[in-house]
């Protein structure tokens, strides 16, 4: 190796040595991530939702459990602001069963409702690389699928869905953070169609919290 190379090389370790010590709370938001939660649905105890199935919104299934992934990049820098793009998706399901009263007698019935969305998102970031918090929303779509044992043939379109919410990552390894998301979901109502089998269905807002991993 020749003495200019050792030079060179020399000089691009030195260069190399400020951002190789900063500390990741010095650091700007990394270029991507992968987020992969657990989710907690609330179906909303909707009166007018539950009508066309022949149920009261109290005895709709309430929270449910299912899984929320979703990835991010983050392209722009803004002062204290980093801008970001990205895409979530949910798939959940929540049960009911019948509530036996003290005299025997029972209220309700078996109740299943299924909700996914995709939500494209736009986001505010405010933080480093060792972890922050954000904003954001977009505009995408989602499903909600009430299911009873009388009603077996309804279908269920996807409804054009506002999402907005926040949370935050914070990494307690270089490339392993916790994170959390509380979301909600805007629907647009449905129409009643006999003839496609679609029950009428108000505007609705679900929420959803997840919690869970990041990558990067």
């Amino acid at each position: 190796m020749t003495t200019r190379t050792l030079l060179l090389a020399l000089v691009a370790s030195t260069l190399a040595l400020p951002v190789a010590a900063q500390e990741p709370s010095e650091q700007p938001i990394t270029r991507w991530v992968v987020d992969l939660r657990g989710a907690l649905p609330k179906v909303p105890s909707d009166d007018v939702l539950a009508q066309p199935y022949g149920l009261t919104g109290t005895t709709l299934p309430g929270f449910g459990l299912g899984v929320d992934i979703g990835a991010h990049v983050y392209p722009l820098r803004w002062k204290s602001v980093t801008f970001g793009v990205g895409v979530s998706g949910v798939i959940s399901r929540a049960h009911a069963s019948p509530i036996t009263q003290s005299d025997g007698t029972t209220v309700g019935t078996d109740v299943t409702a299924r909700f996914s969305a995709v939500a494209p998102q736009v986001s505010f970031n405010f933080g480093s690389a060792a972890g922050w918090s954000y904003l954001s929303g977009g505009l995408g779509t989602a499903r909600l699928e009430i299911v009873t044992p009388d009603d077996t043939d309804t279908v269920y379109p996807r409804r054009k869905t506002i999402n907005y919410g926040g949370g935050g990552r914070w990494f307690l390894r270089d490339r392993l953070a916790f994170t959390f998301d509380v979301r909600f979901y805007g629907m647009n109502p449905v129409a009643r169609s006999d003839t496609d089998h679609i029950k009428q269905s108000p505007r609705l807002r679900m929420l959803v919290i997840s919690a869970g991993v990041s990558l990067r």
